[in-house]
């Protein structure tokens, strides 16, 4: 038999459920930051923008950080997180895709709000450059 160190096989079995709970921790902190600090820049930025020396740069930053919590909030989704929400969106409309939020009809309806905002947003904002290719299902026909 083995002659096996009591203390190497207890970390081995508690070291997978160590850094889940680990894990978990700092991503509830994670957000916990992000929705605490996300007011406060945003109040920041409008008072950025009403100055003129610094009007392009507020709108600029805003933009980046609408951007990094659209990409935040796919991640969370469990997709690739270079890829934005509305990217996902067309591609589940237009291209066939697997649904964003598990059903067609509630990705039509959140595509229709943001095309009341911006028309065409969701086809405009496609990027076959991150997460799924535009041909995704096509290797599923040539395994069978």
């Amino acid at each position: 038999m083995h002659n096996v160190n009591p203390f190497e096989f207890l970390i081995s079995r508690l070291a997978l459920p160590i850094s889940v709970i680990v894990l978990g921790l700092l991503i509830a902190v994670a957000v916990l930051l992000i929705t605490a600090s996300f007011p406060a820049v945003a109040c920041l930025l409008l008072f950025l923008a009403v100055l003129p020396p610094t009007r392009k740069w507020a709108a600029v930053k805003a933009y980046h950080l609408w951007r990094a919590f659209d990409c935040l909030g796919n991640a969370y989704l469990f997709h690739d997180s270079r890829e934005t929400i509305s990217s996902r969106l067309g591609k589940s409309i237009y291209h066939d895709h697997p649904p964003v939020f598990n059903f067609l009809i509630i990705d039509k309806c959140v595509a229709w709000l943001l095309n009341n905002v911006d028309r065409g947003h969701c086809k405009k904002s496609i990027n076959f450059n991150v997460g799924r290719n535009a041909d995704w299902n096509k290797f599923d026909e040539l395994r069978y």
